[in-house]
């Protein structure tokens, strides 16, 4: 889901654990494709794509909990 994009009616909200991470997230050429940044600390991210979410954030050295 690019930046910008409109929201699908259900997604999964991430908390990150600070406005730096959520910058990095956004910024990554991966992940940034698959959410959309809402306010400093939080994406949203579709549930079909969670998986590859997951996968992308944990090789750049962030796991999902």
């Amino acid at each position: 889901m690019p930046a910008g994009s409109a929201i699908q009616d259900r997604s999964i909200l991430i908390e990150c654990a600070d406005e730096a991470l959520a910058a990095l997230i956004v910024s990554d050429r991966r992940l940034r494709a698959m959410c959309t940044r809402l306010g400093e600390r939080h994406l949203a991210v579709s549930p079909d794509l969670l998986p590859r979410f997951r996968k992308a954030a944990l090789a750049l050295g962030y796991p999902l909990d």
